[in-house]
């Protein structure tokens, strides 16, 4: 076997054979036009896809707490019920908190998507304010955009959990009222003036640390030029009633403000409108009730413990602490929830009592400085006997107070009760009273009624028995009888007597030694001798 594929030339073959006939090959240099149908399609495809990427809008994220009602393909984006985009997709965030939606919007609305432009689900809403979106019933839920107004723009949002009470946008001023009553206003809750709406609560939240809530608030044109730096606000619950020497007035606000009460401002009487507020986020204290409004507000307070051994039934936090009918603080606690134990249905168990003395009630600077030397003055005047007593002061309700007075008779010495230091407690006049009229009664209880029933019936039955007597043996002396005609006899025969005696019983009182030397007026007899 030879590498060589070229046969080797037969010996015998000494007559060359007949050529074979050979092809034409020739290239074809030209370009076909068959080819421009795959191109064009390429290229239109190309285009379509370019068309369809430059035609889309931006993609954002905006995340919520839940998805209920959102379904990807179907849920719409709107801005005043104008379609400006939908949603394509969503998905858990990590740790399952929350939802986050992927969310395309229109090109030509991508102008609307501000940093601060806000995003909540529109579906059926009940609450004591208002109904609202009762037409996603039949349509279902949506998304509603609100645009924002910042220059910067933001591909991921924070969605709400409630539509904002305010619109974006609205002008007017914002504004801070913080409190630390036990009342929660909500969301949407109206801020009135002179019985109109000029505003609503935006935000609230509740810091522990102050026990104080916050709520966050916002004016509207022109109402906000009503803000000034004398300005005060107060809880109102939609009905106030008036008694006074005139009679009695009964009034009622809107229908929001008796569902769900609200906050009111004005200025006090009898004041001139102060310095207007042009700075968002000034804060205001909300008073109780509108007559709260007169008093002043003290950032300085001393605590103390009352321990009252007497009920203290109708003594409610917020109650006064007054001395000589002058508040200077007012009840903060009634319970017994503190760190020291109190054992109750003890005998001598005793309530705690926790209130507070505002120094600038007493003369003090409203400082923390002067607010140390009211501490140490009331310190040395609980020494010298200062005590508290826990007073009625409405019978009808049995509401109670509690007076600081003096007694400087019976000296004190200090005492802590939980970290608080204690004024002593006394009983009051009344208690006093109720305490005496109980001895009474018991007095009175320990006598033997039934023995002294007793001697008494036996008493009067006696008396009835000599009463008869009496009567029967007047019977005999009656007027026309032998026995009464000797009686008239005899005293007319007493009667002469006398009228004889009568002289000589006024001369013995006149002259008691007339019977022996005679009667005066007489001369004395003279001796005389014998006669010849």
């Amino acid at each position: 076997m030879s590498d060589d594929p070229t046969p080797s030339a037969s010996p015998d073959a000494a007559e060359p054979a007949a050529a074979a006939p050979m092809a034409n090959v020739e290239h074809i240099h030209r370009w076909s036009p068959v080819w421009l149908v795959p191109l064009a399609a390429f290229g239109i495809a190309m285009w379509m896809v370019y068309q369809h990427y430059v035609g889309q809008g931006p993609l954002i994220q905006v995340r919520f707490e839940n998805a209920e009602g959102i379904e990807p393909g179907k849920t719409r984006i709107r801005t005043k019920n104008v379609e400006v985009g939908e949603v394509l997709g969503m998905q858990l965030s990590e740790g399952a908190e929350s939802v986050l939606l992927s969310v395309r919007i229109h090109k030509e609305n991508a102008h609307l998507l501000r940093e601060d432009s806000s995003f909540w689900i529109v579906r059926p809403r009940v609450n004591a304010l208002s109904v609202t979106g009762l037409g996603t019933l039949l349509s279902g839920a949506y998304i509603e955009m609100a645009p924002g107004l910042l220059d910067k723009a933001a591909r991921t949002f924070e969605g709400l959990d409630a539509p904002p009470s305010t619109p974006i946008g609205t002008p007017g001023l914002h504004i801070v009222l913080e409190s630390s009553e036990g009342k929660r206003l909500h969301e949407g809750t109206p801020l009135m003036f002179g019985g109109m709406e000029a505003g609503k609560i935006e935000d609230v939240q509740f810091d522990p640390e102050r026990r104080r809530t916050r709520y966050d608030a916002f004016i509207v044109q022109p109402y906000d030029r009503l803000i000034t730096e004398n300005t005060r606000f107060w809880f109102n619950s939609g009905v106030a009633v008036d008694v006074s020497a005139d009679g009695a007035r009964l009034e009622f606000g809107t229908l929001e403000t008796i569902a769900s009460g609200g906050v009111s401002f004005g200025v006090p009487e009898g004041q001139e409108l102060g310095p207007r507020i042009t700075v968002d986020y000034v804060s205001f204290e909300v008073y109780p009730h509108e007559g709260a409004i007169y008093e002043r507000i003290y950032a300085q307070a001393l605590e103390y413990i009352l321990l009252a051994d007497r009920s203290i039934r109708g003594l409610q936090p917020g109650a006064p602490v007054e001395y000589r009918g002058v508040k200077v603080g007012e009840v903060l606690r009634t319970d017994i929830d503190y760190e020291e134990k109190v054992r109750l249905l003890e005998p001598d168990s005793r309530i705690p009592i926790l209130f507070k003395i505002e120094p600038g009630r007493l003369g003090y600077g409203d400082t923390e400085e002067e607010s140390k030397q009211a501490a140490d003055r009331i310190a040395t005047l609980i020494r010298r006997g200062l005590h508290g007593e826990v007073k009625i002061t409405n019978y009808l309700t049995g509401a109670q107070i509690i007076d600081l007075q003096h007694r400087p008779r019976r000296p004190n010495r200090l005492s802590e009760f939980a970290s608080y230091p204690v004024i002593p407690a006394t009983e009051g006049r009344v208690d006093q009273l109720l305490v005496l009229l109980e001895r009474t009664v018991r007095k009175i209880n320990d006598v033997p009624l039934d023995d002294v029933t007793e001697e008494t019936l036996e008493t009067l039955v006696k008396a009835q028995e000599t009463l008869e007597h009496y009567e029967r043996l007047a019977s005999h002396y009656s007027a026309g009888s032998e026995p009464h005609r000797e009686l008239v006899r005899s005293l007319s025969t007493l009667e002469r007597t006398l009228a004889e005696v009568t002289p000589l019983i006024r001369q013995l009182r006149e002259q008691p030694n007339s019977v022996v030397v005679g009667p005066r007026g007489e001369p004395d007899p003279e001796p005389t001798g014998a006669v010849p």
